[in-house]
């Protein structure tokens, strides 16, 4: 029974961490319903996940560094004329350093810890969230790609990108949402706030994940976690496509509502 609460819960979070939901939340609630604690660092999972599922970007922002370095050494390299992807292989890393910062203040000196504790706050940032989630589905296009991105741009979408640690708040969300809202089109929103994920996550797993605790158990959860977020990518990009991402303002509205109800009942 706690291998399969381990693996309900791994497949809950990494479907969360795929989409515009909070993850943090989900992990919350389950752990306080099902009384089972995950174990930490289960976003390496999640980052391989998008590694896997957007190999082709990941794979022409490694080319646009390597020609880039080459175009530098023969001084043909040009900023304001660099691609999308050479932007995004430099800005992503730019706009994780302000989540890594927060993460390393959480595990050093407890930044934030306990702000979980109240489900009433969870529960209205849930809330906050879907409307974060209209907010970005129902902003002025100004058709921009990730060629138009600036280094100010990418350090206020890695800000907001760091309040995702508030349990309630999606790091996707943040991110893609706020890039739409600047302007952005879809698709180069989805690519930066993927992009700009797979370092945070990278940097935040392995900061949080207990090396010597790394039994059956953290493996079955590492692989649920990458199954849910395989998954959630899979129904993102559909909903990305489709313009649509706000449906699911209603989901993340309605578990902030369940939350706000479980504040005041005895679990």
């Amino acid at each position: 029974m706690e291998l399969l609460k381990t693996i309900i819960g791994g497949l809950l979070e990494g479907l969360a961490s795929a989409l515009p939901l909070s993850a943090s939340a989900h992990r919350l609630l389950f752990e306080k319903i099902s009384e089972k604690t995950l174990p930490a660092g289960l976003e390496l999972a999640v980052a391989a996940a998008m590694l896997l599922f957007f190999y082709k970007t990941a794979w022409e922002c490694i080319k646009g560094i390597g020609k880039m370095i080459a175009d530098s050494k023969n001084n043909k390299f040009r900023w304001r004329k660099a691609s999308r992807y050479q932007k995004m292989a430099i800005y992503a890393p730019v706009a994780a350093v302000p989540y890594w910062i927060l993460v390393f203040l959480q595990q050093r000196y407890g930044f934030l810890e306990g702000i979980g504790e109240s489900l009433l706050l969870v529960g209205c940032l849930l809330i906050a969230n879907a409307g974060l989630l209209f907010i970005g589905d129902h902003s002025i296009e100004k058709n921009w790609d990730l060629t138009d991105l600036t280094f100010g741009q990418a350090l206020k979408l890695g800000l907001f990108q760091g309040a995702s640690l508030l349990p309630g708040f999606s790091r996707t969300g943040m991110t893609f949402c706020m890039a739409r809202n600047m302007g952005f089109k879809a698709q180069a929103a989805l690519d930066f706030s993927i992009m700009t994920a797979i370092p945070a996550l990278l940097g935040k797993g392995l900061m949080a994940a207990d090396w010597t605790m790394m039994g059956r158990t953290f493996w079955f959860a590492l692989g649920a976690v990458l199954l849910g977020a395989l998954g959630g990518l899979y129904l993102l990009k559909r909903l990305v496509k489709k313009e649509n991402v706000s449906v699911l303002m209603f989901y993340s509205a309605a578990l902030g509502v369940a939350a706000i109800v479980l504040n005041f009942v005895k679990i």
